[in-house]
């Protein structure tokens, strides 16, 4: 064989390699994707669960409302609905809740308003799906979890939004409190206030998007993405390859567990998340703010953890705010380790600390080149 030919061959082979990590990247996979996800080969039902993370839950906010949206071609179609809709036509039959939600509500069975318990989204959609498809809610190809700090992201983006028929102009700074004033004052289940606003809401806001400059239209796919890494969006679609692209980007809301590097032979592993659950019914999460200190110890077979969480609550009963009563759930390693009760009142700062241990496989964990790796997973919905 000549230099020339070799030469050639290994062109050749650099181009067959570039063309393989390029196809295979999870972007231009990605790209094929789209034409599906947008209904180009057959249009697509999305459950979009528009969360209120001012009532902070596990997926991040109460849900108040959702949205079905259809994609044909590229084109969407959306009808809102409140979340009560649904939930008073359940027929599931008994439907154990988990015990705080019993603890807190004493409705003896579990509702479909309390669904997104499970901090694992994927978890939790399956079980959001299956109420909703007992509550008659039907043909769904995924659910997609949004929280009100979305909305306030891209109001910030094509500016204000005018809603005619309420004579109202909505802006960031005023988009929750409108939306509690026309959702909650007068609220029954079976009341259609609530529905009315935010589907009038979502067609004003749909239409500022599509009149929107090509500047800020790109804005906004810029502030989707970063709304997707905050996890204040979070993706559980049933096309099995579609959902391996979201997950390989972590979009999924996946509960996550922690790795250690090729090169670290003594490495221990941790990963923790804090879930909070407002059972309070009222709007405090507003005006919470919290610190957490942790204390590890490594023992031969276990690590030892002391955690201390502070939580100020600022809000006020005028503002649907007031007590913080939360169940906070404190996971290690993707799995829970505790569970307590926490009430911190109007105005007030208290303190809650809770020990726990995990095992590890690493033996003689007091060696001088021993690592731990602690990955700190941040709840949907929290900034």
């Amino acid at each position: 064989m000549t230099y020339r030919r070799f030469g050639w061959l290994l062109v050749a082979g650099g181009i067959v390699l570039v063309a393989t990590a390029i196809s295979t990247h999870p972007f231009f996979r990605l790209i094929v994707a789209l034409p599906d996800v947008l209904g180009f080969r057959g249009s697509k039902t999305y459950l979009v669960l528009l969360q209120n993370n001012t009532e902070l839950r596990p997926t991040g906010g109460f849900m108040g409302a959702f949205a079905l949206v259809t994609m044909d071609r590229g084109k969407p179609t959306i009808r809102v609905e409140d979340i009560y809709a649904p939930d008073g036509q359940t027929e599931r039959g008994h439907v154990d809740p988990p015990t705080p939600i019993q603890e807190a509500f004493q409705l003896g069975e579990w509702r479909l308003r309390d669904a997104n318990w499970d901090p694992d989204f994927p978890t939790a959609a399956r079980k959001i799906e299956w109420f909703m498809d007992k509550g008659g809610v039907i043909g769904i190809d995924g659910t997609i979890a949004t929280n009100l700090i979305v909305f306030e992201e891209a109001l910030k983006v094509f500016g204000p939004v005018h809603l005619p028929d309420y004579k109202e102009v909505i802006i960031a700074d005023n988009l929750w409190l409108l939306g509690e004033q026309y959702a909650q004052e007068g609220f029954f289940p079976g009341s259609i206030q609530k529905r009315e606003f935010f589907s009038d809401l979502a067609r004003q806001m749909l239409r500022a998007f599509q009149l929107s400059s090509l500047k800020k239209k790109v804005q906004l796919v810029q502030l989707a993405f970063r709304m997707l890494q905050e996890k204040h969006l979070m993706l559980s679609l049933h096309d099995d390859r579609i959902q391996s692209i979201i997950e390989s980007f972590e979009w999924a809301g996946r509960l996550r567990t922690s790795s250690c590097a090729w090169y670290r032979r003594r490495c221990v592993p941790e990963s923790l998340m804090i879930v909070e659950a407002n059972l309070g019914v009222n709007k405090a999460n507003c005006c919470i703010t919290r610190e957490a200190k942790l204390k590890v110890v490594l023992d031969t077979d276990a690590i030892h953890h002391t955690l201390s969480l502070t939580f100020t609550n600022a809000s006020t009963k005028e503002l649907w705010g007031g007590r913080y009563k939360a169940w906070v759930r404190i996971y290690a390693n993707a799995r829970e380790q505790t569970g307590f009760w926490i009430e911190v009142p109007e105005g007030e700062t208290k303190t809650y600390s809770t020990e726990f241990t995990a095992p590890h496989s690493i033996s003689s964990p007091r060696s001088s080149n021993l690592s731990l790796v602690l990955l700190v997973q941040k709840q949907s919905g929290i900034g």
